[in-house]
């Protein structure tokens, strides 16, 4: 029951260890949507090679404006699961993320679920990684945690579509974080399932390398999804750049 959107722009490199790790789920009732942005390479032709021999997988052309949160939205309006969950073609999961999060949702009845995850380097595959880092999210995160800084990781996000409806990410910087916040606003917390349960994979453009800029954006979400301004803004802004600053520390 568990529809899992992939964005893919020329992504032959590494889309299929991400694919690989849909198929090796211990949880089987899924269907896997994902969506080309105008690859010129041979992303199409890889998705419809793992298309043909699983009747869950299954390749979308982007239908909205160009770029991830478009090609997301193309698969959330395509999804026709209870849970909606996202995996970019650049990163993996564990084998056991979606049973952990069905019983999370079971267990929790939250509506709104992410998981830790590891960092690995540029070249990690399934079965060979090396660990740079961990990122430990906090057990619960309210509205008000949230605008403090971002710690859901949309590799690990899933919501339930059947009480929130199909919510799109938003045309705005930083679109992911600018979703869990509309989330946000409609439930009381969203939960972690307490389990490690994907891989990060960091390359040279994964992390952003002009920081007012990055700072810029965090300022819009928030003053955008967030509704705050004046010094409440200020303060989160302060938040965010220390908890941006000791993120990876170990």
């Amino acid at each position: 029951m568990f529809s899992v959107i992939m964005p893919a722009y020329n992504a032959e490199r590494f889309l299929e260890t991400a694919i690989l790790s849909v198929i090796a789920q211990s949880y089987s009732h899924w269907e896997l949507l994902v969506v080309d942005d105008g690859s010129s390479d041979k992303t199409k032709e890889l998705v419809e090679q793992y298309a043909k021999q699983d009747s869950r997988i299954k390749l979308l052309n982007n239908e909205f404006k160009k770029g991830a949160a478009g090609a997301r939205n193309t698969g959330i309006t395509h999804a026709k699961y209870k849970y909606i969950t996202f995996l970019d073609s650049d990163d993996f999961w564990k084998e056991g993320k979606l049973e952990n999060q069905l019983a999370a949702f079971d267990q929790s009845g939250h509506k709104l679920l992410y998981s830790n995850y590891h960092v690995v380097s540029e070249g990690a595959s399934l079965d060979n990684f090396m660990i740079k880092n961990t990122f430990h999210a906090p057990d619960q995160l309210s509205f008000e945690d949230l605008l403090r800084t971002c710690s859901i990781g949309c590799l690990t996000a899933a919501y339930d579509a059947e009480y929130f409806g199909k919510v799109l990410f938003p045309n705005s910087p930083k679109e992911d974080y600018a979703l869990w916040l509309c989330l946000l606003k409609k439930c009381t917390v969203a939960s972690n399932t307490g389990h490690v349960d994907a891989f990060y994979r960091q390359t040279p453009g994964s992390l952003s390398s002009n920081k007012i800029q990055e700072f810029s954006r965090q300022a819009y979400v928030l003053k955008h999804y967030g509704n705050i301004g004046g010094i409440k803004l200020a303060l989160n802004l302060i938040s965010y750049a220390y908890h941006g600053f000791t993120k990876y520390r170990k």
